[in-house]
């Protein structure tokens, strides 16, 4: 079972029903950093899942959620036979993973 295969299959709970994931746990998988996720989300680059902010006048941001399969399915609609592979990882990001 391959990495990516392994985190949809625990990511799902025993309902079947497969939970959102916040954009910490994305750049994880792509080593990207959590702002350039929700950048890329914005842009409509990655799907993602746009919750309304919060009460009016309490200047919340809206948060966004995201769906493994998703993820993995846009990934490997790009470059299917890197579905295992870092496939957005910036340099700044692998400089700080090394670091």
């Amino acid at each position: 079972m391959t990495k990516i295969q392994s985190l949809l299959t625990t990511s799902r709970d025993c309902a079947g029903i497969e939970p959102f994931v916040d954009a910490e746990s994305v750049a994880n998988l792509l080593a990207i950093t959590r702002r350039e996720v929700i950048d890329r989300a914005r842009r409509g680059e990655l799907p993602a899942h746009p919750l309304p902010p919060g009460p009016v006048g309490r200047g919340e941001r809206r948060k966004w959620r995201f769906r493994m399969s998703e993820i993995v399915a846009f990934m490997d609609a790009r470059n299917p036979a890197s579905s295992d592979m870092i496939l957005l990882g910036s340099p700044r990001r692998q400089k700080e993973k090394s670091a």
